[in-house]
């Protein structure tokens, strides 16, 4: 029973030492599927291994913390050996957290030494209150972390932050130290439980605070990317209506200067200066041309996304072409900009520096019963796969978030999205069911 004990303790520890690593110092952990099976599993294998062996206390004390050091590792695409120092803040504010109840414990029995030899009925109470506190948390939890936690893959805590943090957490390890030998300095039971009072309201206060800057900092992201997108949004219907202003504008001059052209059409038909009149009116049409724009989907939004990010495309040799008829209605014009502006900007940014290779993006939308398919294409070139995000060699530490921005915006709406690279063809897939 005691290896079981110590098993689960392990996972416990490991569990709430990653939690604290991820959601308050931002550090990713693996990112793929498969690297945080192979994680866990392993800690799992090594675990049961360790609590069942001669060295069971000493082996389930010292590995979720070498996993810890592991998990920083694996997250990080540079500074590694850096990151792993994280280890000690995270295992402060860990330490200090699981104290607080002994601390409780501790004003009853007014010895610490009784408090860390309690039963196992102590421990089974703790465990219980454990695993209810973290399906709450993985329950309750899940739509505040579906709001703002995208925006936390976007966020690096600021140097002031990275300093403030790992202060709060070096304080917070030799706090727990020194409560921990608190029967070793001799002191009165009214002054030592004092000193436990006032570390409880310190320990509430640093971990309110530490909630405060990890929440705040998180929130105040996550409206900054709404703002961006409602201002890109705003702009790109700005522009539209502009363009839309100028091409009425172009037709009435041509329509009113249409006379003039059909009098000097006639009169270089009438002289039989069939040439002339053919190089005329290949300059009327070309005046006629640059009035129209070239998409009209019937979705006032894709249309402005879409010839605004035209122009970008055709500046730097871009052909961009769309086939099928969009149908998003449903969809919030926030959304359908943050999905089909990021897809064409990562497309244009992933060939823009092409020499030797024909550009082009093209984008596919097909409707079948209840699904709706959107297929966007486009050359690319070093491209490699960093978690769930397509990097480029070039601002790699910049790219990426195009597509967790999409995947949000698609994943409201219930939808899919598949992102692959083969050949040097980059494909965007997204696939939304009609309700």
């Amino acid at each position: 029973m005691d290896a079981i004990y110590r098993l689960i303790g392990g996972l416990e520890i490991l569990i709430i030492m990653t939690a604290i690593a991820r959601y308050v110092f931002l550090e990713r952990g693996p990112q793929t599927r498969t690297m945080q099976l192979l994680f866990w599993g392993s800690f799992l294998v090594f675990d049961t291994a360790g609590a069942f062996s001669s060295y069971s206390e000493t082996a389930t004390a010292l590995l979720p913390f070498l996993y810890l050091m592991a998990f920083l590792f694996m997250g990080r695409p540079s500074r590694r050996i850096r990151g792993m120092l994280f280890v000690i803040p995270v295992s402060g504010m860990m330490l200090s957290l699981l104290f607080i109840p002994f601390l409780t414990v501790y004003l009853f029995t007014g010895s610490m030494n009784q408090v860390l030899e309690l039963d196992g009925t102590f421990w089974i109470l703790m465990d219980i209150l454990f695993w209810i506190f973290w399906l709450l948390f993985a329950v309750k939890g899940r739509r505040w972390k579906n709001r703002y936690f995208p925006s936390w893959q976007q966020r690096r805590l600021t140097p002031w932050e990275a300093i403030l943090l790992w202060g709060i957490g070096f304080f917070l390890l030799v706090l727990f130290l020194l409560l921990s030998m608190i029967d070793e300095f001799s002191l009165s039971l009214s002054l030592a439980r004092g000193l436990a009072v006032c570390a409880a309201v310190v320990l509430g206060i640093v971990f309110y605070a530490v909630a405060a800057i990890t929440v705040q900092g998180n929130i105040k992201t996550y409206f900054e990317r709404e703002a961006a997108i409602n201002e890109y949004y705003l702009n790109a219907q700005l522009k539209h209506f502009k363009a839309y202003q100028e091409t009425q504008k172009e037709t009435r001059r041509i329509r009113h200067d249409m006379k003039n052209h059909a009098a000097c059409l006639y009169a270089l038909l009438e002289k039989e200066h069939y040439e002339e009149a053919k190089l005329y009116i290949k300059e009327i049409s070309q005046l006629v041309n640059q009035t129209e724009e070239r998409f009209h989907t019937g979705d006032p939004m894709i249309d402005a996304i879409f010839n605004e990010k035209d122009g970008t495309a055709s500046a730097h040799g871009i052909r961009l072409s769309a086939d099928g008829i969009p149908e998003f209605q449903q969809m919030e014009p926030v959304d359908i900009c943050t999905i089909f502006a990021n897809a064409l900007d990562n497309a244009i940014e992933a060939q823009k520096d092409f020499k030797d290779r024909e550009k082009w993006i093209h984008v596919t939308f097909v409707r079948q019963h209840a699904m709706k398919y959107v297929r966007i294409a486009n050359p690319a070139k070093e491209v490699h796969k960093t978690g769930t995000s397509f990097l480029t060699e070039k601002n790699s530490k910049e790219h990426g978030f195009g597509l967790e921005n999409i995947r949000r915006a698609v994943e409201k709406y219930d939808g899919q999205m598949n992102a692959s690279y083969q050949n040097g063809i980059f494909v965007l897939e997204l696939l939304f069911t009609t309700k």
